[in-house]
């Protein structure tokens, strides 16, 4: 998407950015500020579909090891009863924190323990990239160079790219900025989500069974 601006040079400088109807004058600088972006929104889209399905497998893999830690069977109902007990994910968090101390007190391990203290501790950290892909929306930024020896009335050009951001309501709440980033960063969480999937299903396979 190309993108038309008209400024006079008296009253800019440097690069002007904007994003659907906002628009700010930033102050001079060599190159373009701007992350990459995407030219096809599609790609964005995919992305977030891709992370938001690795971070609720991941969540599956702790549900899993609830149930491994309580004795519950890793059933539909047993899961089911898990979620609408603990709706929110601090608190499906305190319970494995509950259900781990309970586990730990019958079957004394301070490695293991440790171990799952800092799995639980992971899975907290990257709940807030979780919250900025899954509350984030398609934004449209560009940077308009405006070149130093300009006078009067000037027509740019510059290419609008896609990016996965923030609304400005909630940029406080997520702790970001509202230009967001392009799919490869979204897929660099998804990455993340997978990983600590995979730490989590390896110790529910080495966890003993509760006596």
């Amino acid at each position: 998407t190309t993108s038309t601006a008209r400024s006079n040079r008296d009253h800019a400088s440097g690069f002007n950015s904007m994003s659907g109807f906002f628009a700010m004058n930033n102050p001079p600088t060599p190159k373009p500020s701007l992350p990459h972006g995407e030219t096809d929104p599609n790609q964005l889209y995919n992305a977030v579909g891709r992370a938001i399905h690795a971070w609720e497998n991941m969540e599956t893999a702790l549900a899993r090891l609830y149930a491994t830690m309580t004795g519950l069977p890793e059933n539909p109902v047993a899961l089911a009863d898990y979620g609408s007990e603990n709706r929110r994910f601090v608190d499906r968090l305190s319970a494995l924190s509950d259900a781990a101390a309970a586990y730990f007190i019958g079957s004394p391990d301070q490695h293991r323990e440790g171990e799952l203290s800092g799995l639980l501790k992971d899975a907290k950290d990257l709940s807030i990239k979780r919250h900025r892909v899954a509350h984030g929306f398609v934004t449209m930024w560009t940077e308009f160079p405006i070149p130093p020896d300009a006078k009067g009335a000037i027509e740019l050009q510059a290419k609008v790219l896609f990016r996965w951001g923030a609304p400005f309501y909630s940029m406080t709440n997520l702790r970001t900025d509202p230009v967001g980033g392009d799919a490869a960063s979204i897929e660099a969480v998804q990455k993340e989500f997978e990983d600590l999937h995979n730490r989590i299903a390896k110790f529910i396979s080495e966890l003993p069974k509760r006596p």
